[in-house]
């Protein structure tokens, strides 16, 4: 895929655009495979189920600026100690803990909450984004408790595979796996003794990976698929890549060892956690508890074009709302943004530092609610599909409550649909049809679950254009190291620093940010 830099990914998108390439996007198969109340209205007459949408990702703005758009640079009506720059779990974590600072908060998109986002619907929580999480450390668990919310250890089945026509609940369990094939056993048994004796050891490949061992580190030399291949076969690599997918944005062959084994290993031996409104939980307990403090400090629908460190020792932050270019003053500026978005945003870096984060490869993926007059799956939490080809996995929305419900007027479940092309799922993402996306997929669910789709009232679909930073090869020799995480007083918090779209990883980013500022 051609590097994800500013010229590269825009001339990509414009010779996309002028070869007349979307004639042919009603046949394209690159899927693999704060919160707002929201009733289900939008109808369309040629099928038999709704379809709604879009939210997520709307970059409108954001394009208009990397395609030529040059606002003038205003002097700043405000001065703040402290600006953040995006609303996500990171930025929204960092303006949290420092909350009885002079702060501004500064998002681009008109809902806070990142790619932790989540809709109503009556009086329900459906999510369009992350929806659960690993690890709980001393340091999230007094985020947790300050804020009042309780994250739930998700009770099993928590992962169920589809093999052939049977849906295999906790795979790798070992009375799970008498009823699979016995090449595929076997292969399973291998990964699962190879992926537990790293897990225990110390050369685990943990986050921050600043702190883990060298040895750990060599796994970042090569792919998943490398360190894999002794352990497994065709059929357990295809649940692999699905996995991977979905997760971090490339296949085994594109994600390093590193990461690979991070995010699985993790899967397997640890716990799994989730709030009643998935992610967005967190990001709404930080809202209020920010809104606590002083309330209009959040500036939603503001896009930051232009960080500049003056001669004295003073930054200006320009940004553009409301079709109005503004700048506030800030004493320290926290960019709680992807790389390289962060990489178009300072001006003066270093030629070095700009290649580094502008290095980065960035996933694009659909979510896509079904919604259901009645429960059709109720098997497991999550469910890994490589066959349905338009997404790779699905979850149920209210597991977290009602876990292992089988009966009920309704059901919502979440289908995670990422791209194999980014490029050509952003293209799509824009200017693909509703009604295409939405069938491929209700199509893949119903080739999944036979006859479940009669009961299909709805789809709601979401967009994300950049949202899982691809975890390649080098990702922690070459161009983490190569990134300086603090520039004066501007500081990069986001999950990026870690190399892996993970909520983990974004209160941990917050965590060290905070220390720093407070040093």
């Amino acid at each position: 895929m051609k590097k994800n830099n500013e010229t590269g990914y825009a001339l990509t998108r414009r010779n996309f655009l002028k070869g007349g390439i979307f004639l042919v996007l009603s046949g394209f198969t690159g899927i693999n495979g704060q919160t707002t109340s929201y009733s289900f209205t939008e109808e369309n007459k040629n099928i038999p189920y709704k379809i709604s949408g879009w939210s997520g990702d709307n970059y409108d703005i954001a394009h208009s600026f990397r395609d030529g758009f040059v606002p003038p640079l205003p002097k700043a009506d405000e001065k703040k100690d402290l600006v953040v720059i995006g609303a996500g779990l990171s930025g929204l974590t960092v303006a949290y803990k420092l909350r009885d600072r002079d702060l501004m908060v500064l998002e681009y998109d008109g809902k806070t909450g990142g790619n932790a986002k989540s809709l109503i619907w009556q009086g329900k929580y459906f999510n369009i984004g992350s929806v659960y999480f690993a690890a709980i450390t001393e340091d999230y668990r007094i985020l947790y408790d300050e804020t009042g919310i309780k994250p739930r250890k998700l009770e099993g089945p928590v992962e169920t595979w589809k093999i052939g026509n049977e849906f295999v609940n906790e795979p790798f369990e070992d009375e799970n796996m008498t009823g699979l094939k016995p090449d595929l056993r076997k292969k399973m048994i291998c990964l699962k003794k190879a992926l537990r004796n790293i897990y225990t050891s110390d050369d685990f490949p943990e986050n921050p990976y600043e702190n883990t061992s060298s040895k750990s580190l060599e796994l970042d030399k090569i792919t998943f698929a490398e360190w894999l291949k002794p352990y497994i076969n065709e059929e357990l690599k295809a649940f692999m890549d699905t996995y991977c997918y979905s997760a971090m944005g490339g296949s085994s062959d594109t994600v390093s060892a590193f990461g690979g084994i991070n995010f699985y290993a993790s899967e397997i031996e640890g716990d799994t956690y989730s709030f009643s409104a998935g992610n967005s939980q967190i990001a709404m307990a930080l809202v209020k508890g920010i809104d606590m403090a002083g309330k209009g400090r959040i500036k939603t629908s503001s896009y930051v074009y232009k960080i500049k460190q003056e001669k004295n020792d003073k930054i200006s932050v320009y940004y553009f709302q409301n079709g109005q270019a503004r700048a506030v003053e800030a004493k320290k500026v926290v960019i709680a943004t992807p790389y390289f978005i962060a990489s178009r945003l300072i001006d003066g870096i270093s030629d070095g530092q700009k290649e580094a984060l502008r290095a980065q490869q960035y996933g694009s993926y659909i979510t896509a609610n079904l919604r259901f007059n009645r429960v059709v799956h109720s098997s497991s939490y999550l469910t890994t599909t490589p066959d349905a080809g338009a997404f790779t996995d699905f979850a149920s929305v209210f597991w977290p409550e009602h876990p292992g419900k089988k009966k009920g007027d309704y059901q919502i479940i979440t289908c995670f649909a990422p791209y194999k092309d980014p490029v050509m799922g952003r293209c799509q993402m824009i200017l693909g049809s509703k009604e295409h996306i939405a069938g491929r997929i209700v199509n893949a669910f119903e080739k999944i679950l036979p006859g479940s789709t009669k009961y299909l009232e709805e789809v709601y679909l979401t967009r994300w254009g950049h949202a899982i930073i691809i975890n390649r090869p080098y990702m922690y020799t070459r161009w983490l190291p190569a990134i300086r995480k603090n520039t004066g007083s501007i500081y990069l918090s986001h999950s990026d620093g870690q190399g892996l779209p993970a909520m983990e990883n974004s209160l941990g980013e917050a965590f060290r940010t905070v220390k720093e500022i407070q040093q």
